[in-house]
């Protein structure tokens, strides 16, 4: 009788199982994108799974059968962090909580990247954009605004923005990127700037040192092209090529005005010695733009400044100026004149090119005689000398 008293007192006093989780799952915390974790339970083979919120963005099994579940968290869109704590119970066992926390999500760009421009002949930008989140995000871009397409690396969540060859100076629209309720706006222009790098044609009646003509005594006009850079003048408006320009041409100054390229006469645009055999004596002439009339053969001189120009003119974003003939009243011209103790040049149908990175081989006038020789002819600049 003493033996089964005892040993009913022994079952009466047994200990209910001891419910644990390792360390590492007692404060569970998550980075913004979605993510989840196996949690062990020790001392009990079926409990429950409760929490003290009423979220949707944590997810666990109410009930278990065994010593392990999974929890898991949706990507936090926003930039706030959250939090749950949840229990695990399993008859009078002592509960045991354990709590989760995700990160808020980062979805931004560079200060940099907000406000991005675009090559008028086309090119791609790639917008670096942090999204800790790791959900896909939309790419907002206006309907008429056609030009501009996107693409998203499923890498990095970069953006690449292409912008299509444009045929006008400028244009602008503004991007949505959209992660959640979190909006970036980017900024996106894409402009024509008519400096830079062009190919520039033209035909030239070179004096070397006499006029060239041809077997009819006319002037000879010959097709040139040299690579020039397009630069922005000293004076508000202008434009003007420094380098590899026509023989003792040491620069060339352009005005712009409401999309025309003009080169102005009465500019001085180098200097040349020439050498008289019938003097002994070399004079120093300034080389002076004067416009010319091919036709007729004549050069204009006029005490207000003559402009021979140059619509602008866009190609699938490539900048062309191609100079026009001018008609006055009682005469016109077609072409400039280099002149300076007579004409050295006479330029016609000259046009700019934007260089586009195309190989050329550049064609330029033959290398000037030692001496350039006096021209003997009527020095009256209102007539071409042949």
């Amino acid at each position: 009788l003493l033996f089964t008293l005892l040993g009913i007192t022994a079952c009466d006093e047994k200990e209910d199982p001891v419910i644990s989780i390792d360390d590492s799952s007692k404060e569970i915390t998550f980075s913004a994108a979605a993510g989840e974790k196996i949690i062990t339970v020790k001392g009990v083979t079926a409990f429950e799974v409760t929490d003290s919120g009423n979220d949707t963005w944590y997810q666990y099994p109410k009930k278990v059968e065994g010593n392990k579940f999974t929890v898991s968290v949706d990507a936090n869109l926003t930039p706030n962090e959250r939090k749950v704590s949840l229990t695990i119970s399993s008859g009078k066992s002592e509960p045991v909580s354990f709590s989760i926390t995700q990160d808020g999500s980062i979805f931004d760009v560079s200060p940099n990247d907000k406000v991005l421009n675009f090559e008028g002949r086309g090119n791609s930008l790639i917008i670096y954009v942090t999204n800790t989140a790791e959900v896909a995000y939309s790419v907002e871009i206006p309907g008429d605004d056609d030009w501009l397409s996107s693409n998203i690396s499923p890498v990095d969540w970069s953006l690449t923005l292409t912008a299509a060859p444009s045929n006008i100076l400028s244009r602008e629209s503004i991007v949505n990127l959209i992660l959640g309720d979190k909006v970036i706006p980017l900024t996106i222009t894409q402009s024509i700037n008519i400096a830079g790098d062009y190919i520039l044609s033209y035909y030239n009646n070179y004096y070397y040192p006499d006029v060239e003509t041809d077997d009819n005594g006319n002037p000879l006009y010959i097709e040139y092209l040299r690579k020039v850079t397009l630069q922005v003048g000293k004076e508000n408006g202008t434009y003007v090529i420094k380098e590899n320009l026509p023989e003792k041409v040491d620069s060339l100054v352009f005005t712009y005005k409401n999309e025309v390229l003009s080169i102005v006469s009465g500019q001085m645009v180098g200097q040349r010695d020439v050498y008289s055999p019938r003097t002994g004596n070399t004079t120093h002439y300034n080389l002076i733009v004067q416009m010319a009339d091919t036709g007729n053969e004549s050069i204009h001189q006029s005490e207000d400044p003559l402009s021979y120009d140059a619509p602008l003119t866009i190609d699938n974003g490539v900048i062309c100026f191609i100079f026009e003939a001018t008609a006055y009243e009682r005469w016109s011209y077609d072409a400039i004149a280099i002149t300076g103790g007579g004409a050295l040049h006479t330029l016609k149908d000259i046009k700019l090119i934007a260089d586009i990175g195309e190989d050329i081989d550049e064609i330029k006038e033959p290398e000037p005689e030692p001496a350039l020789v006096e021209n003997t002819s009527d020095d009256n600049p209102g007539k071409q000398p042949r």
